[in-house]
């Protein structure tokens, strides 16, 4: 934009058009869907979650093994 002075007429002309109050509109309904887990990739956004939950389960799991292992080792050890 190289006309600054008359940049906030240009402004209010966009805010104003048919396209960008369309897709302010799209972009509303799309927002408020994905925060509602309904939009078009509500399984894939299941998936992932289901994927981080196990994935945490595994790094549990490997904590408790490696803590045991680590204490049987400790047990092992004689002065």
């Amino acid at each position: 934009m190289n006309d600054w002075k008359h940049l906030s007429e240009k402004l209010k002309e966009h805010d104003n058009s048919v396209e960008d109050i369309t897709n302010m509109n799209i972009w509303n309904e799309t927002r408020v869907r994905l925060r509602k887990n309904k939009g078009i990739d509500k399984d894939l956004q299941e998936r992932m979650q289901r994927k981080e939950h196990w994935r945490q389960v595994l790094i549990i799991i490997i904590i408790i093994y490696l803590v045991n292992n680590n204490n049987n080792n400790n047990n092992n050890i004689r002065c």
